[in-house]
């Protein structure tokens, strides 16, 4: 099985930084969630009922062909997302009925794919999100409506990990530390992630461990 980091949180909190810094240090195969293409993202911001289940399905396609590609043996790989957030985000955005096609779908994809060695899952308060998620730019995230998304995306995120047994956890609280600014932040935290990779892989614990 390939040695396999994920790197988890809510909108804005750096996980694709930390992923594209972490597969420098380690000279791994860089995966990362395609966003520009998904015809549908903007249009779900302006009206979620109406564009749920499509961008949900057109990112679940792109992740499922993501993970398809990756051979169970060979280097390391380092992901900007797991394949099992699907669910999260669906559970909040779909209505039962669509929920229900959506789990089915997703659970039938999900079968065989390759599983994270560790998942580092990113937290930081709410404000300090809306913060980085506004220096961003991207006008389909500005809208007076994403306040309330990210509330209940956070909420959704924290239920998700209480009981998320597929790889070792390791939750950081970034929150003061803003890996996309603070260069000796950042590299603290990947020191720290490289320092205990192979005891993480090792061992396989099931708990959440705090930093």
């Amino acid at each position: 099985m390939r040695p396999f980091i994920g790197i988890e949180g809510p909108i804005g909190v750096g996980k694709t930084t930390l992923a594209t810094y972490l597969q420098q240090q380690l000279q791994a195969e860089l995966m990362l969630e395609v966003f520009a293409e998904n015809p549908f993202l903007a249009r779900f911001y302006e009206n979620p009922t109406c564009y749920a289940l499509q961008t949900q399905l057109f990112f679940l396609m792109n992740r499922y062909k993501q993970y398809n590609q990756l051979a169970r043996e060979g280097g390391i790989i380092v992901s900007d997302y797991i394949f099992a957030k699907n669910d999260l985000f669906s559970r909040y955005t779909l209505n039962a009925e669509e929920y229900e096609l959506y789990l089915e779908i997703s659970s039938n994809l999900a079968e065989n794919l390759v599983q994270p060695s560790l998942v580092v899952y990113l937290t930081a308060d709410l404000d300090v999100l809306m913060q980085r998620i506004a220096a961003r730019g991207r006008d389909y995230e500005q809208r007076q409506a994403m306040f309330e998304y990210m509330q209940h995306l956070t909420e959704q995120y924290e239920a998700f990990f209480s009981t998320y047994q597929d790889a070792p956890v390791l939750r950081i609280d970034t929150t003061r530390m803003n890996i996309v600014e603070d260069d000796k932040a950042r590299m603290s935290l990947i020191q720290r992630i490289l320092a205990d990779f192979d005891t993480w892989l090792a061992e396989q614990p099931t708990q959440v461990y705090l930093l």
